[in-house]
């Protein structure tokens, strides 16, 4: 049915007529505009934050290796006074 419509609306050259209003294939096409620069914007947060939290966990290792050093020169002196 829908084939025959399509068809009967159907120009010389073969072409389908639509008949749908151009206003709402603007809006339609508005909001998918605005949807994919709403994605865009969200990647880059999220690729944003993903670099921040890269940065907080590198500094958060270097502080672990220099309170372990610090620990291990705190032990290092402890045992020199041990001695007699």
């Amino acid at each position: 049915m829908f084939q025959k419509k399509l068809k009967e609306t159907a120009g010389s050259k073969g072409r389908y007529a639509y008949n749908i209003p151009s206003n709402r294939i603007s809006t339609k096409i508005g909001i998918i505009i605005k949807n994919q620069v709403e994605i865009l914007e969200l990647k880059s947060k999220i690729t944003e934050l993903k670099m921040s939290l890269e940065r907080l966990s590198s500094r958060f290792e270097l502080a672990k290796e220099r309170i372990t050093k610090l620990k291990n020169r705190m032990f290092e002196i402890i045992v020199r006074r041990a001695k007699p």
